[in-house]
């Protein structure tokens, strides 16, 4: 909620200074204080913190706000981030509607919603590529891409197969085929793993894992959502290189309510389903 207010304090501030005869400069002397970041942010507070379908229409909006804006930085030459995080965000928002909707009705398969997943999942997917484990954006100025984008790009991924997995064994049929395979799986997950410091919160269950497992030195925290999906990941590929719950008991201390950590109004839902499904895996 203060992110929110925040980003809306800032986009106000923003909005005003626009009207003025003697726009605000930056320190460079440019007129390009555009808002962008704000934008940005509330749009992504107004989609964790949604408590109503159109909670998550207002945030799309507010994306292609910050979106546009982005565009009219780089116009005047300002240092930007890449336009694969929207991209990137719009597939969260995709999910988001998805996980609403079935906690709010779980008997609805909600096939319409889970195909825009796929979708844009797609449109994502289509603009990366996936090399000597990283991910990169051939489209951007910099090809590569900042480690925290890259861990939301493959977190983000490895959910729709996850979807996907956890839909096909309630026996629901897709009109859309889900764009991520196993392969694509296997990537994100050493994304996730060479960057997050999943291995410690995992050690911190009370799992043990190898010396190996720590060689890395992380970038990015590994919040409750990424631990639990990456988890589920490594345990559809039965991975040998990240530690998954082989017992229904390792299933329940990853899920356990003092950590889980819910931050949405739908993560207990999804998370239930989500252990549900690892137990039947």
């Amino acid at each position: 909620m203060v992110a929110e207010q925040h980003a809306a304090s800032a986009v106000d501030i923003v909005e005003r200074a626009s009207r003025l005869r003697d726009p605000i400069k930056t320190k460079d002397g440019r007129n390009n204080i555009s808002g962008r970041e704000a934008y940005f942010l509330r749009a992504v507070a107004r989609r964790v913190r949604a408590r109503e379908p159109s909670d998550f229409t207002r945030s799309g909006e507010w994306l292609d706000i910050a979106e546009k804006m982005l565009g009219a930085d780089r116009k005047v030459g300002a240092k930007t981030v890449p336009y694969i995080r929207f991209n990137c965000e719009r597939l969260a928002l995709s999910l988001a509607r998805y996980y609403f909707a079935r906690a709010s009705d779980e008997n609805d398969p909600h096939n319409l919603l889970a195909n825009r997943i796929f979708d844009s999942a797609s449109d994502l997917a289509s603009r990366l590529e996936f090399s000597r484990g990283k991910i990169t954006c051939e489209d951007e100025p910099s090809k590569t891409l900042p480690a925290s984008t890259q861990v939301n790009i493959a977190i983000n991924l490895l959910q729709v197969l996850v979807v996907a997995r956890t839909r096909s064994e309630f026996g629901f049929e897709e009109a859309s085929e889900c764009p991520i395979d196993d392969s694509d799986l296997a990537f994100c997950l050493s994304v996730i793993t060479e960057n997050t410091d999943y291995n410690e919160r995992v050690a911190e269950l009370g799992f043990s894992l190898k010396k190996r497992d720590f060689e890395s030195e992380p970038e990015v925290i590994c919040s409750a959502l990424i631990l639990r999906y990456t988890a589920a990941a490594s345990k559809i590929l039965k991975s040998p290189k990240a530690w998954y719950p082989r017992r229904a008991s390792d299933v329940d201390r990853l899920f356990a309510s003092e950590i889980v950590g819910n931050i949405t109004l739908y993560d207990s839902e999804r998370y239930r389903v989500l252990s549900e499904f690892l137990k039947l895996w």
